[in-house]
């Protein structure tokens, strides 16, 4: 990471009569790449944060004793209680909209059909492993020549994309302002474009791993 944006400073002096002024003017370059905001944005653990799915983020669910002993998805052990087994079960996840999307995207109702159930399964297996083996949460943060922003309660591994890309988010939010202040900043992505093509390229493996139609 380049420091931020190097200040110089120059002292300009000038008479005055029979006074002697001495100005310090400070420049600095007024381009800044956005790849130095992103080495300046970090992590730090959220220890405060609530339960995941007690801010209702797609995580509604109910657990139920599991008659299978940890043999079906989303299946877990609790801590309490010798060999007890419990299960997850999504709390009305057609609302979700997961078919319509697909649909809208191009797959065919079977297609549509798969990809909705294996993303309830994934999620399932996810609250089963945050109820096993508990969660990390995050907080973002980004200070970049005195424009600051911070957002906190990101939950997963600090090597998710989903954290990445709300790192690059968070980037973007200083971009903007320190763009208020005056600065050019270069080689912003375009995350429009970017989330649009990953969501192509995504329903395209998908298509093309399932050899559907």
């Amino acid at each position: 990471m380049k420091e931020q944006n190097k200040m110089k400073m120059t002292v300009v002096k000038h008479r005055d009569g029979d006074t002697l002024v001495k100005v310090t003017v400070e420049t600095q370059p007024a381009t800044i790449d956005f790849a130095d905001i992103l080495a300046a944005t970090r992590l730090e653990p959220d220890d405060s944060s609530d339960a995941p799915w007690d801010n209702d983020d797609g995580f509604k669910h109910d657990t139920v004793r599991d008659n299978t002993e940890g043999r079906s998805a989303g299946s877990y052990s609790t801590r309490h209680g010798w060999g007890k087994a419990m299960r997850v079960v999504l709390e009305n996840p057609e609302g979700w909209g997961n078919y319509g999307y697909y649909r809208k995207h191009g797959a065919s109702r079977q297609v549509a059909f798969e990809m909705t159930r294996q993303e309830w399964k994934r999620t399932t297996e996810q609250l089963a492993k945050w109820h096993d083996q508990g969660w990390e949460a995050w907080g973002i943060i980004c200070n970049y020549e005195g424009c600051k922003e911070s957002c906190w309660g990101f939950y997963g591994e600090a090597d998710d994309a989903y954290i990445k890309e709300s790192m690059k988010d968070i980037a973007g939010e200083v971009a903007s302002q320190l763009e208020q202040d005056g600065y050019t900043v270069i080689n912003q992505p375009d995350t429009r474009k970017e989330y649009l093509a990953g969501r192509r390229a995504g329903m395209q493996y998908k298509l093309n791993s399932q050899n559907w139609k």
